[in-house]
């Protein structure tokens, strides 16, 4: 039996660690080819010893490990690093994770992404690659693996996504005021990384996930409703008054699976069981409370500004964590940053990562980063 050969972007972070997991439950189907992370070199090393892929890359590189060729960083960018993989999981987080992305699907290899800057800086872009080269795009992402399982062959009027609100969704105004980054972390749902966690405090990764969609599927008439037990993931609603909604587990290893296995289903690590359901609530989101909601819808209608919305939100999350700013004043300083970004309008990949450089300069002066 031919085994599908795997790659992991950031194999020792929250989604590279989720899905080796799930690799290691089917060992006759898969194949670990290649991983990668950025600084946990220990965790690293332990995962290429147990797992012995070809190839790997780390910060400032390495030699061999064995039978494993250790490459810097900097091979991410290289699409014939990728030669030999049949799909590639793109676990990394922040915008970093954009060069990667394209050279993963220049090399003509299937890109399984949970990157959610990629498409939000560059969606156009990675679409366009994706046709040219060839090799699909399959979202990672809960709310977009669902979305995709419902639209199937159909074409849906209007696209749903949920949220769990994050760990602040029944906080008032003032309590906001003197949230602090560890409280941010407190996500009633899911378990997921700091920077993800942060930006669903902020209702951030709603609108990122709003512009993935757009681009995903072609539309942009998407909406977000608040869906406190993380059950239904994402609703397609038809004209004809029909809708249509996935339902799961919040476990992220159920999307990283089907992302691995698309158009397959493989046995789950655990079935729904609907007769512990009996109260699925949904609701408006309250957006005088979560302003970064507003912001991502408004990008969404403006996507030449995405690359400066993924700077500007790592930015004003450094700073949160930095204690140097509030966590109302985090849309205050995205806002900000994106006031440069008004006339930053792009034609080529070439100019999105000019303007996430000409951001990053412009914040890093301003706010005295290093």
């Amino acid at each position: 039996m031919y085994k599908q050969r795997v790659g992991i972007l950031g194999s020792t972070g929250s989604i590279g660690i989720q899905t080796l997991k799930v690799l290691e439950r089917y060992p006759e189907k898969f194949e670990i080819t290649l991983l990668t992370a950025n600084s946990n070199r220990d965790l690293l090393m332990s995962q290429i010893d147990k797992h012995k892929p070809l190839r790997a890359a780390m910060q400032n590189g390495g030699n061999f490990r064995d039978k494993t060729r250790i490459y810097s960083l900097s091979a991410l960018a290289d699409s014939s690093f990728y030669d030999g993989v049949d799909i590639v999981l793109n676990g990394i987080t922040g915008i970093a994770g954009l060069m990667p992305s394209f050279a993963v699907l220049k090399s003509g290899v299937k890109l399984a992404t949970a990157n959610k800057e990629s498409l939000v800086a560059a969606g156009e872009y990675l679409i366009a690659t994706s046709k040219k080269f060839g090799a699909p795009i399959i979202p990672v992402d809960s709310e977009h693996s669902a979305l995709m399982q419902c639209i199937g062959q159909d074409k849906p009027e209007k696209l749903i996504i949920t949220a769990s609100g994050g760990a602040f969704r029944d906080y008032s105004l003032e309590m906001l005021k003197t949230a602090s980054y560890t409280d941010a972390l407190n996500h009633p749902t899911w378990k997921m990384g700091a920077k993800v966690t942060i930006d669903s405090a902020t209702l951030m990764n709603k609108g990122f996930e709003l512009i993935e969609a757009k681009w995903l599927f072609n539309t942009n008439n998407i909406d977000v409703l608040l869906h406190r037990e993380s059950i239904v993931h994402a609703m397609v609603a038809f004209r004809d008054g029909n809708l249509k909604m996935c339902l799961s587990y919040p476990r992220m290893e159920i999307p990283i699976q089907y992302a691995l296995t698309y158009p397959e289903h493989l046995d789950c690590i655990e079935h729904l069981d609907l007769e512990i359901l009996n109260n699925l609530t949904f609701q408006r989101i309250d957006e005088n409370k979560f302003p970064c909601l507003s912001i991502g819808k408004a990008v969404l209608k403006e996507p030449w500004r995405g690359a400066a919305l993924t700077v500007a939100d790592e930015i004003a999350l450094q700073l949160f964590r930095n204690g140097r700013i509030g966590f109302t004043e985090i849309p205050q300083i995205i806002n900000n940053i994106l006031d440069y970004s008004t006339n930053m309008k792009h034609n080529s990949i070439e100019d999105v990562f000019a303007i996430i450089d000409a951001i990053n300069e412009l914040s890093k002066s301003k706010f005295k980063l290093k």
